[in-house]
């Protein structure tokens, strides 16, 4: 009965472990077989398609940058150059997306969806790509700035997140078949532990599912292996910290651009790293995101970053949770796309549109100055004929002066907006150089010691004198301020002949030969942070009422507009030096001033219609072609023009107009009088040479000219040339 009974628990118990054994080799065999497909998962699938997501979002961003770079540069080389690059970020980012969409496996139906998104947000990119290079081969600059900020720059963010989408869809999928092969080999431990109790009865099976066990582990280190080779070669800043912000894992890249190593960073908490420590404002605002983030909270911003020399980058920065299967929290993800150049390439732009601003409203400005000045000049200088008195001839010198002044800070004021020049002439710059010296040594503080150095033969330029008295001036009164305890001040011009190493060393000079101006001071020097920054209009360090923040950016204009260029070295504690390079001339290019004529021309009672909307202008000039021996009639817009022109049509021998006026406008009027006689000569004067109706006139052939304000004697030597000449110019299409 015993033995029976015993015999029965042993068969039970037989019966029992043969169960548990069968239980234990299922457990085992599917626990092994979820490991190796996980791990099949990860190398094939999880880690290849986040690279070539990595890749492709990389490819993306190479591919705007360097479009950006060809729309900014100068050179056409590099321009060249740069296109090329971007042809070959689109072409590297094709291939990525090929090799992810050979690798899917894990979740088709997920796959194609977020794949479907990033073609067709990089197929609307590379189209707005292939419009942007083609701008740019049209030579048209302008627009292709324009284009780069309203098309092409917007369609990159779509693409990013696209690609950002598909990065962190397939971490998340590596994170879970990771989890999963965690739980599987959590199983396959107790059926080890289980398995050794019962060694006799499930040896064999033990032995075999030992064997699985190792493989999946070795696969498992692989994976880890080549998950870590993929984050430590990104190209970006990616960490892993505690909920509580204790940094636990960090890439190589993040190590190697601060310059540290990952013992003086892991286990401290993250906003306390040395990344930044540079700034109490910067650590505070990072604390508060990390611990947002362990909240549950994802947060995206710009943040500067301090790398291994020192300086300061901007970081695309992102930080989020990490969640296991359940939800919770278990630690947060810190990652940073290096955005410092494409910063910069927007401020370029948006630099490039302030001056453009700046520039319309210089051209409008000046139009209506040179109206009011126009006819100060035509009176003084028909006052000048009236008048014998040598007191009051005096007097309208003297008010003709003031005028002429006004006009040549008006064409500064077009010249810093535009670029346009004024009249130019052969420039003795040892002369200014001479006068300078006596005015700063008159005016400057008596602590500062100035000497001139100048060059034996000078080469010739070009140059509107007044202009470059003005740059002359500006140098100096900056060196000045930058010595409040005295120092030296150094003027040097000289000779330079700039062959084409030379001229590609300073990069935005063509080889040629060169005077060279030098402004030298020795005082506190300018930081090398707001360096890039001092030819914006209005910025200044000054306080306000002692600077307005133009004096540079009037310098550079004005260097621009002779076709020269400028280049600045400074260090602080050690004075700042300025270099002018304005191109020579030969000595049978300069425009020899014309010999004085002794008689101004008069008329013989020929008509001219006079077309001009400002009154005062209008009965000045007329006052000054009148007193000349001219019958003058006049008309106040376009409309007022064609009626007088029909009623005197057989006596009007030329028409003098104004080209911005109301109801019709310089231009129209000309096009009108062509129809009823092609014949007919014309003068054109304006306040502003810029803009569409000067190409209109060059079109009608009108490209001579005569700017407001001018004196009578340019007016009436120019209308007495026209009267004089032989035909009209024929209308051009």
């Amino acid at each position: 009965m015993k033995l029976r009974g015993a015999t029965g628990w042993l068969t039970v118990t037989s019966i029992a472990l043969l169960l548990l054994f069968l239980l234990l080799a299922i457990t085992a065999y599917f626990s092994g077989k979820g490991v190796e497909r996980d791990s099949v998962m990860i190398s094939t699938d999880a880690v290849p398609g986040s690279i070539d997501a990595h890749a492709m979002k990389a490819a993306v961003g190479n591919c705007v940058r360097f479009s950006t770079l060809a729309a900014v540069t100068m050179d056409d080389g590099a321009r060249a150059r740069n296109l090329e690059s971007a042809r070959a970020a689109a072409a590297a980012f094709e291939a990525a997306f090929a090799r992810y969409q050979a690798t899917i496996r894990i979740n088709p139906g997920k796959d194609h969806g977020l794949v479907d998104e990033l073609a067709s947000q990089f197929a609307n990119f590379n189209r707005k790509r292939d419009a942007h290079e083609a701008l740019l081969r049209t030579g048209d600059r302008a627009r292709s700035l324009a284009f780069l900020e309203s098309e092409l720059l917007p369609a990159f963010v779509p693409v990013s997140t696209a690609a950002d989408a598909l990065v962190a869809y397939n971490n998340a999928n590596a994170d879970r078949l990771a989890q999963a092969i965690a739980a599987n080999v959590h199983n396959l431990r107790l059926t080890t532990i289980i398995v050794v109790v019962l060694a006799v009865i499930c040896g064999a099976i033990l032995a075999g599912t030992l064997s699985v066990r190792r493989q999946a582990q070795e696969k498992l280190r692989e994976n880890e292996r080549r998950l870590r080779n993929t984050l430590d070669n990104l190209f970006v800043f990616v960490g892993l910290c505690e909920p509580d912000g204790t940094l636990v894992e960090i890439n190589r890249s993040a190590l190697e651009a601060a310059g540290c190593r990952r013992e003086d960073v892991i286990g401290k908490l993250f906003h306390q790293t040395l990344w930044w420590t540079f700034s109490p404002d910067v650590q505070k605002r990072l604390l508060g995101v990390l611990q947002e983030a362990a909240n549950g909270k994802v947060a995206r911003f710009d943040i500067e970053n301090r790398i291994a020399d020192g300086n300061l980058i901007t970081v695309d920065f992102c930080c989020g949770p990490l969640r296991d299967v359940d939800g919770g929290i278990t630690h947060l993800v810190v990652s940073g796309i290096d955005i410092t150049e494409r910063k910069k390439l927007q401020e370029q732009i948006l630099r490039a549109q302030r001056m453009e601003a700046i520039g319309t409203l210089s051209s409008g400005l000046a139009h209506d100055l040179n109206n009011i000045l126009a006819p100060i000049l035509m009176a003084a200088g028909l006052l000048k004929v009236k008048l014998d008195s040598p007191h009051d001839q005096k007097i309208v010198t003297m008010m003709e002066t003031g005028a002429q002044r006004g006009a040549a800070l008006i064409r500064q004021l077009l010249n810093f907006g535009r670029g346009s020049g004024g009249q130019r002439a052969n420039v003795n710059f040892e002369h200014m150089i001479r006068d300078m010296v006596h005015i700063v040594e008159a005016t400057f503080p008596r602590d500062i010691e100035v000497a001139r150095e100048v060059g034996a033969s000078l080469w010739p330029i070009v140059a509107d004198s007044t202009q470059l008295h003005q740059v002359l001036l500006n140098l100096c009164v900056n060196a000045r301020d930058a010595m409040p305890r005295g120092g030296k001040l150094l003027l040097r011009v000289e000779n330079l002949r700039l062959d084409a190493a030379g001229a590609k060393a300073c990069r935005i000079a063509n080889p040629g030969n060169y005077v060279r101006l030098t402004v030298t001071d020795t005082g506190d020097g300018i930081p090398r942070a707001i360096i890039d920054r001092i030819f914006d209009p209005f910025f200044t360090t000054k306080p306000i009422g002692k600077g307005t923040g133009l004096g540079l950016s009037t310098v550079l204009g004005i260097v621009k507009s002779h076709d020269g260029f400028l280049t600045v070295d400074s260090e602080p504690g050690k004075g700042t030096t300025f270099k002018v390079y304005l191109p020579a001339v030969e000595q049978n290019d300069i425009a020899l001033a014309a010999e004085p004529v002794a008689h101004l021309p008069r008329g013989n009672g020929e008509t001219i219609l006079l077309v001009d909307d400002e009154v005062a202008m209008r009965e000045a000039t007329k006052a000054v072609l009148e007193a000349r021996g001219y019958h003058v009639i006049t008309a106040g817009h376009g409309e007022d023009a064609i009626r007088l022109f029909v009623a005197h049509r057989d006596d009007t021998q030329l028409i003098v107009t104004d080209i911005d006026m109301p109801v019709m406008s310089g231009p129209e009027l000309i096009r009108t009088v062509r129809v009823l006689e092609p014949q007919m000569k014309f003068l054109v004067m304006t306040g502003s040479t810029q803009g569409e109706k000067m190409t209109e006139l060059a079109a009608l052939g009108l490209g001579d000219i005569l700017a407001k304000p001018c004196e009578p004697a340019r007016l009436l030597k120019k209308v007495h040339a026209i009267l004089n000449s032989t035909g009209a110019p024929a209308l051009r299409p």
